[in-house]
């Protein structure tokens, strides 16, 4: 992440409540709030690059989600946000 960005960004993320830091972490890992499978909707997932996890990994577990990956860090629609608008309205525009 560019370092001008994460200066903006940390104060925020430090001076969130600690209640909402915690309930929003611990709910992103628990199993309950991600379970596989086919997802009955039109899915858009725009990824970053250093994500853990391979295009493939997410295909596996999400069959049919269109998947694209961008190269950068972290916070894909502030590092790369003409990129990312232009993959949503792509999207979007394939479901009219």
């Amino acid at each position: 992440t560019p370092a001008a960005l994460v200066d903006e960004l940390v104060p925020a993320i430090l001076s969130a409540p600690q209640r909402l830091m915690h309930t929003a972490m611990s709910s992103i890992l628990e199993e309950a709030s991600r379970p596989a499978g086919a997802i009955p909707v039109p899915a858009l997932f725009i990824r970053a690059a250093t994500s853990y996890k391979t295009e493939d990994d997410f295909r596996g577990r999400y069959p049919g989600i269109e998947i694209h990956t961008l190269d950068c860090a972290h916070f894909v629609q502030m590092e790369k946000p003409a990129e990312t608008n232009a993959l949503i309205d792509s999207f979007l525009e394939h479901l009219a």
